[in-house]
């Protein structure tokens, strides 16, 4: 336990960025998240960064492998898990350039005997996840003992039409990996060629993606090991056979090969500038309303920058790829083990580059010598509030409704969450009464509540 609770104090970060930042403090940023700067033999994750295409940081901490003490770097191969899906798309939007698909054409046209009752589902839908199919990774009740061997993409597409549906299409978007086995073996009949081959002979070659890979048990030249970090120990990841993942999720890649694909994208050397756009924009439900979820892309925001992200998850990995448009910064984190917050380092890496003031997140030895007039119950809005209060020596926080939280010092007047971006600081605004200025991360907005 001792060992997983170091880990898990990823934002023991030491210092505060506001100076352009250099690839020492990325370095040191990564290395104190992640906690191999006290644990040297750990699974860890491989980061690169880039503005307009020019790498502006590339750097790794920990292993690919510890039984051979195989050190990561930028091009060590990770299975990249659901971040296949933005190649599936694009691989989708392809075959709609060449004339040999379109986006509205209805599942049925292709797979006339799925089952999906009387609905109409299009292969937009599909890529949206608003179809309404159910999650066969979500639903099998032995998904984790089958899925050590492999499985043919026919015998794939029967297991996820076990599952009834869970909406008619387009009335919400459901998470379902479901959807992406549907276009895998559709890009493949289209193309006439298997999945792996039609990216290969698309994106991978002529991309020059030298370290990506459709591969299920082939070997993998620079592969990287999976680990769970449990009380004391490091153990193996759970295996898994890559064919379950097929188009939702079985492609291998580096940081490397990431940046040059996904600049490629941004800069239209994939798609034509119709195809991008659609790519990147929201779909609107049967209601009216836009989901935050593009093709293969998810839509979101950091402070006042538009992102488009997507994260991967998979047993003993866990990645996160953002990128902002209007600035051209491109962030991606790849960790080879469970308990790694891909999110809130990416985030923080994001934050650094951004040239974003980073608070240390490093614990005060004491309580703040004013505590005792900065303790009260703060107003956030007309039915809630956060109260700050001390028992036994330690803080916490209790917002309405919700549970008491630990919350630790950083300064006399600012205060985290162990394990979060979560922050705060408690200042007296002009009229001499204290305001407590909360952000729920590094990226969000500053909400002020008054203390009553």
């Amino acid at each position: 336990m001792k060992m997983m609770l170091k880990l898990m104090m990823v934002l023991a970060i030491s210092i505060c960025c506001k100076a352009k930042a250099n690839s020492t403090q990325y370095h040191t940023l990564l290395a104190e998240f992640l906690g191999t700067a006290q644990h040297k033999n750990m699974p860890g994750a491989s980061v690169l960064i880039s503005k307009h295409g020019q790498t502006v940081f590339s750097g790794a901490n920990g292993f690919a492998n510890l039984e051979h003490a195989i050190p990561l770097d930028e091009h060590s191969v990770f299975p990249i898990a659901s971040i296949t899906k933005q190649f599936t798309a694009a691989a989708i939007l392809l075959l709609a350039e060449q004339g040999k698909l379109s986006l509205d054409d209805n599942l049925a046209k292709y797979l006339p005997d799925y089952p999906t009752g009387e609905h109409q589902i299009t292969l937009t839908q599909l890529l949206t996840h608003t179809a309404g199919l159910a999650d066969y990774a979500r639903n099998m009740d032995n998904f984790d003992t089958e899925i050590a061997r492999s499985i043919s993409l026919e015998k794939l597409l029967e297991k996820t039409a076990e599952f009834a549906m869970t909406s008619a299409p387009g009335e919400r978007m459901t998470y379902s990996n479901t959807g992406y086995i549907l276009l895998g073996k559709i890009i493949e009949d289209v193309s006439g060629q298997t999945y792996g081959e039609f990216l290969q002979s698309a994106f991978f070659t002529p991309l020059k993606l030298n370290n990506t890979y459709y591969k299920q048990a082939q070997i993998i030249p620079g592969r990287v090991d999976g680990y769970s970090i449990t009380d004391e120990h490091v153990i193996n990841g759970v295996q898994f056979d890559m064919s379950w993942g097929h188009a939702a999720g079985a492609i291998y890649s580096s940081s490397t090969d990431l940046h040059k694909w996904f600049n490629a994208l941004a800069k239209g050397d994939v798609l034509n500038k119709q195809s991008l756009k659609t790519m990147f924009s929201a779909v609107k439900l049967n209601d009216g309303s836009l989901t935050r979820y593009g093709l293969g892309i998810a839509l979101g925001q950091f402070g006042e920058h538009q992102t488009f992200t997507h994260g991967g998850h998979l047993f003993g990995f866990r990645h996160n790829v953002v990128y902002l448009p209007e600035q051209g910064i491109l962030v991606s984190v790849l960790c080879n083990f469970n308990q790694c917050n891909p999110f809130k380092l990416s985030h923080v890496m994001l934050a650094n580059a951004l040239n974003q003031t980073i608070p240390s997140f490093k614990k005060l030895t004491r309580l703040p010598t004013s505590i005792d007039e900065l303790l009260g119950t703060y107003q956030i809005n007309d039915n809630q509030t956060r109260k700050v209060f001390k028992r036994n020596g330690e803080l916490y926080t209790q917002r309405t409704g919700s549970k008491e939280v630990k919350v630790f010092a950083m300064s006399e007047n600012s205060f985290f969450y162990q394990g979060s971006l979560a922050h705060f600081t408690i200042v007296k605004n002009q009229q001499h009464e204290f305001e407590m200025h909360f952000k729920s991360d590094l990226s969000s907005a500053t909400k002020i509540a008054r203390k009553l």
